[in-house]
């Protein structure tokens, strides 16, 4: 008889470490052994102690980003309470780089910008930064500074050169309130820029024009059609470059005109469609994987149907949106270091089932570069410390490794 398993955790085989023994009733009676690998997050930078590496590596950091600019990882700004060595409220003024090497034991960080001079951005957390279409530049925006005050201000940076320009604002109309916690990306020459502590408005500018348009702002009454106020939430531009997805976050309860659309943590998905200007609420089918705030979302390569049983070598050839860590908070909150993935194509979430699970942190950030999901920094609570090691996760993880969740049991 044909074996069923609950949960619908795939199979595959010619894996070194044993996760599930599957027997199949063969013509002869005979057996077939399957061994499932469970993938591992590889330590590619250690933690280590501050003062052992202030020249050479980034000292610990949350609230910062992580971006991927050509064959570089770029960590800018962020902030710590230094309990250690009586620092105590620390705001980083830095930049660095981690070249993505295929010999991954000759990376090393190299320090972009150590900041300090007042031509120069301040320095803040809870930031948004995006890659821009010219080879290693980056563009800074917004978030908090060390006066807790919110900031308005974009900065270029030439990542090769470690020099900052600002950008200079052309004044043709209204312009976004300061804010942090908020998301931006780029799609084509504009930038959109979304959200923020007790803000729902949504926001382009132009590369082209330096101008600010408001293309929506939160509506005075919530509605369905609308993902309403929101921060911390997760952000990437869709695959086909037409648009972004937007999940999660976190809302106060007087942020919304209508309870029954939620506050708190947030679990809902929507994409935004750039040509029609209009949110689209997307279906998360058999329920979602829990929402997320404070974490980083990455668009990663994805199989079209995990139902369907195939050669476990085959590469995925759709997309899916791979969320990484974060809190989870309704009211108390839970720090999490699971990793799940959204399919474009089933609309269904599924859990990549791994060895060791990282220790649950928020305010981390992620990115997909090089056929591997990379991570850097955050703050965690058990045990309490502050994060700046690299770890990284190759790609795709082996079928056999991801858990989808249905409301029947599979039949391989």
């Amino acid at each position: 008889s044909a074996l069923r398993v609950a949960m619908g955790r795939r199979v595959g085989s010619c894996y070194p470490r044993l996760l599930v023994l599957v027997w199949q009733a063969l013509s002869n009676n005979g057996c077939v052994l399957a061994l499932v690998q469970t993938p591992a997050w590889e330590h590619v930078m250690p933690q280590h102690e501050n003062r052992e590496q202030v020249e050479t590596r980034p000292r610990t950091r949350y609230s910062h980003t992580l971006t991927a600019v050509g064959d570089e990882m770029v960590v800018a700004f962020g902030y710590f309470y230094d309990h250690w060595d009586g620092g105590g409220p620390t705001w980083h003024q830095d930049a660095w780089a981690l070249p993505v090497a295929s010999d991954l034991e000759q990376s090393q960080w190299r320090r972009v910008w150590k900041g300090g001079a007042a031509h120069e951005p301040p320095a803040r957390m809870n930031h948004a930064a995006v890659a821009l279409h010219e080879e290693r530049r980056l563009l800074i925006l917004m978030g908090s500074d060390i006066d807790h005050k919110k900031l308005d201000d974009l900065w270029e940076l030439d990542v090769a050169l470690g020099t900052w320009t600002p950008m200079v604002v052309v004044h043709s109309g209204p312009l976004p309130k300061a804010r942090d916690c908020f998301s931006a990306v780029l799609v084509e020459s504009n930038l959109f820029v979304y959200g923020g502590f007790h803000l729902g408005d949504l926001w382009r500018f132009s590369l082209e024009s330096n101008s600010w348009s408001l293309l929506m702002d939160a509506p005075l009454l919530d509605h369905a059609g609308h993902p309403g106020k929101r921060a911390g939430h997760g952000v990437v531009v869709a695959p086909d470059g037409k648009g972004m997805y937007v999940y999660g976050g976190f809302r106060f309860p007087d942020d919304v005109s209508d309870p029954a659309l939620g506050h708190g943590k947030l679990e809902d998905l929507w994409l935004y469609i750039v040509a029609d200007n209009r949110w689209h609420l997307m279906p998360q089918v058999d329920g979602t994987q829990g929402g997320r705030q404070f974490f980083d979302m990455a668009v990663v390569p994805w199989w079209r149907d995990l139902n369907q049983a195939g050669n476990e070598e085959v590469k995925p050839t759709s997309h899916g949106l791979a969320v990484f860590a974060g809190a989870q908070c309704n009211p108390k909150c839970n720090l999490v270091g699971s990793l799940a993935v959204y399919s474009l194509e089933q609309h269904r979430w599924s859990t990549v089932s791994v060895e060791d699970e990282p220790l649950g942190k928020y305010h981390s950030s992620t990115v997909f570069l090089q056929d591997a999901l990379w991570t850097f920094g955050g703050e965690s609570y058990t045990p309490h410390m502050y994060h700046n090691s690299v770890q990284r996760m190759p790609w795709p993880p082996p079928r056999g490794a991801i858990v989808i969740t249905y409301k029947d049991t599979v039949e391989l």
